[in-house]
């Protein structure tokens, strides 16, 4: 082995070493001090070629080191034994997550401290919980997700079925394009042939977005308003002020803000027509009786004339002349002079003139009959609208 070797050749080196009192040491020194020096030139000779001829002989410095690694590797082996001891006791640790928290004993003041394995052990149950708390919260995603896709799947199939059959389900956007349409209408507009409408407290010219319209149809811009506002001291408790063109009373509820002029009300209007023109379109087509059972919107009054000249056959539609007017009877013409004045002088008043009607029709002179709302032009339209807008202002 490398220890015995290096043994021997420690002991080698000590006997070759000289003494102080210059004796050399060994075994045969002891015998007797009066041996010749040839004894003692060869006593130490020998040890020295012996260690030159030795190969496992170890230099000192050498030896201290392999001492050295031999210690750490000691050392190494007890720190790896620990650590696999501790490697257990936290897997045992780990494993047991139903430990109770054990408080240490008291000290001081009487408190109860939790112990180290308890704490771990509490951290080690919470790390489980969460750990299953997670993975109930994917199992709930997805299963979240797969009804939702259920769900879609069946909008779809309803989505597909309503197409086949042809009849889309446009109630709901019918309602929304009546309600627009109602906004629309009574939505308070400025006017726009008198583009110097001024606010009456600023003389500043009014805007949309910061005009304000009360009820009684006059305006005001809304930062003359809130000054305004400001100095009425009864307003905070009735929320009413006096109008400051005609001095209606006026509730702050009822106040409207002008978000267009007249012509931009128009176009949404023309909007609203688009949106309801293309939903017709997909719409299947009614039947003629429901058609003319429906209720116009602006009635043109020849709703009967018309329902009854598109039943006659285009041949027999020319206009007829209206039938000439039967003379007055006996009765009637003696109440006429039954009203004459007694007076003999009076003049008696002339009959009315009869209308001059043809006893035949001819084509020189048709009847006139009105253009209906439908085939009017825009500007006609328009004109119209404004003349509803006009009513219902007064009828305020």
């Amino acid at each position: 082995m490398p220890t015995t070797r290096s043994a021997n050749a420690l002991a080698s080196s000590s006997k070759a070493a000289p003494l102080t009192n210059g004796r050399s040491q060994g075994p045969r020194s002891a015998k007797g001090k009066g041996k010749g020096k040839g004894k003692a030139q060869a006593s130490t000779t020998t040890p020295a070629s012996d260690t030159e001829s030795d190969p496992d002989a170890l230099d000192p410095d050498l030896e201290s080191h392999l001492t050295a690694l031999r210690k750490a590797l000691r050392a190494q082996q007890r720190l790896a034994r620990q650590n696999d001891a501790l490697r257990a006791e936290i897997a045992e640790l780990h494993a047991d997550a139903e430990v109770s928290v054990q408080p240490r004993p008291a000290k001081g003041k009487g408190k109860a401290r939790r112990s180290d394995v308890g704490l771990h052990a509490e951290v080690a149950r919470l790390k489980a919980k969460v750990r299953k708390l997670e993975r109930q919260h994917d199992h709930d995603r997805r299963r979240i997700d797969k009804l939702k896709m259920r769900e879609v799947r069946a909008d779809a199939r309803d989505l597909e079925d309503e197409l086949l059959d042809g009849i889309p389900d446009s109630a709901p956007a019918m309602r929304k394009l009546l309600r627009r349409f109602h906004d629309l209408i009574l939505a308070p507009t400025l006017s726009s042939s008198e583009p110097d409408e001024t606010c009456p407290i600023c003389m500043e010219t009014l805007k949309p977005g910061s005009t304000q319209s009360f009820p009684c149809e006059h305006t005001t811009c809304s930062g003359c308003l809130a000054e305004y506002l400001k100095a009425q001291p009864a307003f905070l408790q009735t929320r009413t002020f006096k109008c400051p063109s005609c001095r209606a009373e006026t509730e702050m509820g009822e106040v409207e803000t002008v978000q267009f002029t007249a012509s931009e009300q128009w176009d949404a209007m023309l909007v609203v027509a688009n949106d309801f023109a293309k939903m017709e379109v997909q719409r299947p087509r009614m039947d003629t009786s429901e058609e003319e059972a429906e209720e116009q919107f602006i009635d043109d009054g020849e709703g009967a004339t018309s329902s009854a000249m598109s039943e006659v056959p285009p041949e027999t539609s020319e206009a007829e002349p209206d039938p000439e007017p039967e003379p007055a009877t006996a009765p009637e013409q003696a109440q006429v002079e039954n009203t004459a004045p007694a007076n003999g002088d009076a003049e008696i008043p002339n009959p009315p003139d009869r209308p001059s009607t043809p006893l035949t029709p001819t084509s020189d002179s048709p009847a006139p009959r009105p253009i209906p709302y439908s085939q009017s032009s825009p500007s006609v339209k328009r004109r119209r609208l404004q003349e509803l807008a006009a009513a219902r202002k007064r009828r305020r």
